[in-house]
């Protein structure tokens, strides 16, 4: 799911005191994004440095996502960017990661004067990492904006906070919160207490549940195709409450799978999916869905028997 890019409604406050400072001239070169955990720092910091790279001027740091600049930010190979986080299999930023940072940030604008490094996780720096970062904010190069993010400040050293702007990110209110996924992913919503109040993780384990559902679902379909699962016992796997969401995917799956197969077995997976398209409109009457969906099961067991044994074109 694509999301709309930062600022979310819980950090415009943050990122206008970003706007202002730049309008100002007073946006420092070093910037420490601090606040809990699935609060969006990440993505603020890395929209606050496509915006400076952008080469469309806008007054509010948004870029806009045509330019040739964005576009290398949108596949990571803009020369002028630099990120760093702890690697998947690791705790901590390492120093070697901080000395090849380092090197990338000493080198001459390639697009423009301005360059751009992130840090993610800068409370999460080995000790030796720390020492070698702090080397680069006591003699920043020219032209160099430096974005951190820290989800426990007090655990960043002191020397480096001292070098940076602090920007606080707040939790999102409730109401926020559900605005924003109201306008993102509704179902979400009834998940934003058991995470704590944060949208970003209310949607997180939405996708992951919906991820689930319908690997169940490809694996009930797979179990009628090859004639494992029975159509009356399938059906009844169905929760009554999915049953539009499984109809739309249905008829996806077996669009993709009707691409995989021989040309003279399409019709059987087309065959399906008219019937699935003529479930949904008389289903704006009310209709008894288990029935509905057993007939579809024995439609679908049947075409598939009937396309196996079908002669192929090739």
């Amino acid at each position: 799911m694509k999301l709309p890019p930062p600022p979310h409604p819980w950090q415009r406050a943050a990122w206008e005191q970003l706007v202002i400072a730049r309008q100002h001239n007073r946006m420092a070169q070093a910037l420490l994004i601090h606040g809990p955990r699935h609060g969006g720092k990440r993505a603020f910091a890395l929209a606050l440095a496509r915006g400076g790279l952008c080469e469309v001027p806008d007054p509010q740091l948004r870029s806009c996502g045509q330019c040739p600049a964005c576009m290398q930010c949108q596949v990571g190979s803009h020369p002028d960017f630099a990120l760093i986080e702890p690697a998947p299999d690791k705790r901590e930023i390492l120093v070697e990661q901080i000395r090849e940072f380092r090197g990338k940030m000493q080198l001459t604008g390639s697009r423009s004067s301005r360059r751009f490094g992130v840090v993610i996780g800068a409370d999460r720096m080995h000790v030796s990492a720390a020492n070698a970062f702090l080397k680069t904010l006591e003699e920043p190069p020219t032209g160099v904006t430096l974005v951190l993010t820290a989800e426990r400040l007090s655990v960043v050293p002191a020397t480096i906070r001292s070098r940076c702007q602090l920007l606080a990110m707040p939790r999102a209110t409730r109401a926020e919160a559900e605005t924003w996924l109201h306008g993102v992913e509704p179902g979400a919503i009834a998940g934003l207490e058991s995470a704590g109040g944060s949208p970003l993780l209310a949607l997180h384990r939405s996708e992951a549940d919906v991820s689930a559902r319908e690997g169940r679902w490809r694996i009930c379909v797979a179990h009628l195709a090859s004639e494992r699962a029975d159509p009356v016992s399938a059906a009844g796997q169905i929760d009554d409450g999915a049953w539009p969401e499984f109809l739309d995917w249905w008829q996806i799956h077996l669009f993709e799978q009707a691409q995989k197969v021989d040309p003279a077995q399409r019709s059987a997976y087309f065959k399906v999916w008219d019937a699935i398209a003529a479930t949904k409109r008389g289903s704006r009457t009310p209709i008894n869905r288990l029935l509905a969906l057993e007939g579809l099961f024995i439609l679908f067991v049947t075409e598939t028997r009937r396309a196996r044994s079908a002669p192929r074109t090739s």
